[in-house]
């Protein structure tokens, strides 16, 4: 299953410099940091994700041909790994990418001019989750998702960000968190269970002692 996420930060496109291809550089995702909750996403009301640091270790050499798309979209490219004309970085502060968009297409030349001006939001980017790469917990009424360990597929600008609780893709981990949650209830409900009854166990060797018949 392929996940996508999206965040309005860093996005900009280089100057005209003569000669020098133009480029365009964001922050395609954000490592959480504790305290800082515009670091993690929301997926939907009482559910968040993080992507804690690490999670793209090695994305530079990575051997999948990652692609940059606008808006998610296939027919969009603006560039890709396996030519060169999209570099990713793994920074402390998430996943980093600079493209050179195809200038002889007309999403480069569009995708540009929107960034010139501010229209473009942010940026987004498609992933899977490796096996044993995330974590579901709980902190008080908050369910959270720590990521780990993901294979990246493609990055890119967006127009306008797009969490998991408004797609299809958001479904079957809603099931799994559903799941979660309702182990966590089932193991309460045992725990509270166990202590009752030791308590009425410690209830009746209290009063055997005191000489009840």
């Amino acid at each position: 299953m392929i996940e996508r996420r999206a965040k309005a930060v860093t996005l900009r496109a280089s100057e005209q410099r003569e000669g020098q291809p133009r480029t365009i550089r964001g922050l395609g995702a954000v490592y959480y940091r504790a305290g800082d909750a515009g670091t993690q996403y929301e997926l939907w009301p009482g559910m968040v994700e993080r992507i804690l640091p690490g999670a793209f270790a090695g994305v530079e050499k990575q051997a999948r041909d990652v692609l940059s798309l606008f808006n998610h979209d296939m027919s969009r490219i603006l560039g890709r790994t396996g030519n060169g004309t999209l570099e990713l970085r793994d920074t402390e502060e998430g996943l980093e990418y600079e493209v050179e968009p195809n200038m002889g297409t007309a999403d480069g030349p569009q995708v540009l001019a929107l960034l010139d001006r501010a229209d473009l939001r942010g940026s987004s980017f498609g992933f899977s989750v490796l096996e044993g790469g995330d974590e579901l917990h709980t902190e008080g009424d908050l369910t959270v998702r720590e990521i780990r360990s993901v294979e990246l597929f493609d990055v890119g600008p967006v127009s306008e960000p797009a969490y998991l609780g408004t797609t299809a893709e958001g479904r079957e981990l809603r099931h799994r968190v559903g799941d979660y949650l309702e182990r966590q209830g089932r193991a309460a409900a045992d725990l509270a269970r166990a202590h009752r009854q030791r308590e009425l166990l410690l209830a009746q060797v209290e009063w055997e002692l005191a000489g009840g018949a």
